[in-house]
């Protein structure tokens, strides 16, 4: 298996054209390395990462204010794949 390790080296790609934090122009990278190639991953894919581990339960629940936070400022959405628990009973005509 070839897994991919951190050189610790992050990189932010900048552009001075633009006012203000933008997550798709501000975007930090992290480097890692394989047995063959070195490359970057965005913050915002390590994001996703976490967000689609914490749904299928792979890690500890996030807190609901974290994850709308780091929804709203990276763009990162996730859709559900379980559905929400309903009582029928409360539902009238």
């Amino acid at each position: 298996m070839n897994i991919a390790n951190t050189t610790n080296n992050i990189f932010q790609d900048t552009n001075m054209d633009t006012v203000g934090f933008e997550p798709e122009i501000n975007q930090i990278y992290f480097e890692l390395k394989d047995n063959y190639h070195v490359f970057q991953i965005g913050l915002n894919t390590i994001l996703e990462c976490l967000l689609y581990a914490e749904q299928k339960g792979e890690v500890p629940q996030l807190p609901l204010e974290w994850i709308n936070d780091v929804s709203s400022i990276y763009g990162i959405y996730i859709e559900s794949d379980v559905e929400e628990d309903i009582d029928y009973e409360d539902i009238q005509d």
